[in-house]
């Protein structure tokens, strides 16, 4: 395996550890507010919606200057916005996720670099892989908590600002694997430099929603399946929110896990997420149908979102876990391989910046629909999450194979 790829795939999982395992301690900073998990939510929210307006601009800096600035400016943005959670208070939360959101570009800078360093025949095994990296580093990072809160015993005061230090050292070290990162743009510009003019210019369309699809459209003039591909990527941002409700559900819901249960789960999860997923893409992701396998995997998806609201133990949790493992788990690697595929060197960071763009608004869109349905009933956002899979499903017949 190329050492460029062993490196970025350690940057992945160390940049969502860090920032999943803040997630089970982070609601103690808004418990004193009223319906605390719908302001929970709302910073959520607040953190991808920014995205809307940084991504493709990060996008384009990406190919402007190149893959490493990137990586090192969210890498440093990631360790300076998480200093900014030290006070512990609600307001503190909101400026970490506002700071972290604007120069989160790490994932646009990721895709592109992966995309540049594979050879054809290996891009849907490279991207599958880090997208399998990131899913067990999103249910890794809550286990990782859940297990030190256990093993030290760690009294109410303790937990949170022991949770911030342990995930600043890890954004430290992310810095410095970003700082031995080569360059891996394949054609980079003699003259690198940002236009500012372009830059202005970016900024009104990402604000425009509706020229940041006009301009994905026009990407899409050539090959119609980039732009069905980002809308189903669009699909499946909407639907995995249920990654970041799962711990509310598991513990405020009928279920109610406790915090040592919480982290078993996850344990189990992310272990058996891990090995099932590298195993598909490396073994057998080039040699299936990539329209059948999402159609597969959206369809039976669809069934577990939906077991999920209707579980009433422990042991159908495990059980629908298992087959998260085999079907949801592998949809967004997939697609991540399509869109690598349809992209050039020319424009890769701009196409992922746009599709990073877009996704944060499907994001802030889900949080804010998850957290009003919450409110509800604890279930009933896995219906919500069920039909944008659905939606998968019904893409997925338009693709031209």
């Amino acid at each position: 395996m190329d050492k460029r790829l062993k490196i970025i795939y350690l940057i992945v999982f160390v940049d969502i550890i860090v920032g999943t395992m803040l997630s089970p301690v982070l609601p103690k900073m808004v418990k004193g507010l009223e319906a605390p998990q719908f302001w929970l939510g709302l910073s959520t929210a607040l953190f991808t919606g920014i995205q809307l307006f940084s991504a493709p601009i990060l996008g384009v800096m990406a190919d402007r200057l190149g893959r490493r600035p990137l990586f090192l400016l969210a890498a440093v943005g990631t360790l300076f916005f998480n200093l900014m959670l030290l006070p512990q208070r609600w307001w503190a939360l909101y400026i970490s996720r506002a700071g972290d959101g604007l120069t989160n570009g790490i994932h646009t800078a990721i895709r592109a670099a992966v995309t540049d360093i594979s050879k054809p025949e290996d891009l849907y095994k490279n991207m599958g892989t880090e997208g399998s990296i990131a899913s067990l580093g999103v249910v890794i990072g809550p286990a990782v908590t859940g297990s030190i809160l256990i093993w030290f015993n760690l009294s109410e005061e303790q937990q949170l600002p022991v949770i911030i230090a342990i995930a600043l050292c890890l954004a430290v070290f992310n810095i410095g694997l970003c700082w031995i990162l080569p360059e891996m743009h394949p054609n980079l510009p003699a003259n690198a430099r940002i236009d500012w003019q372009e830059v202005k210019m970016l900024l009104y369309r990402s604000l425009n929603i509706k020229s940041l699809y006009k301009r994905l459209k026009q990407k899409s003039e050539k090959n119609p399946n980039l732009l069905i591909l980002i809308q189903m990527q669009m699909l499946v941002t909407l639907c995995l929110g249920y990654y970041w409700y799962y711990v509310n559900y598991l513990t405020l819901g009928n279920l109610q896990f406790s915090g040592e249960q919480v982290a078993y789960n996850f344990m189990f999860f992310g272990l058996l997420n891990a090995g099932t997923s590298l195993i598909f893409f490396r073994f057998f992701a080039e040699r299936i149908n990539k329209r059948t396998a999402i159609l597969v995997c959206s369809a039976v998806g669809v069934l577990v979102l939906l077991a999920y609201a209707q579980a009433t133990t422990h042991l159908e949790i495990y059980l629908i876990c298992i087959i998260d493992c085999l079907t949801i788990s592998y949809i967004m690697g997939v697609i991540d391989g399509l869109i690598g595929k349809e992209t050039n060197d020319e424009d890769r960071g701009e196409v992922f910046g746009i599709a990073q763009g877009l996704n944060a608004v499907a994001n802030f869109f889900t949080t804010f629909i998850c957290s009003g349905l919450s409110l509800i009933s604890p279930e009933l956002p896995f219906y919500w999450f069920a039909l944008c899979l659905s939606a998968v499903f019904v893409l997925g017949l338009k693709m031209r194979v």
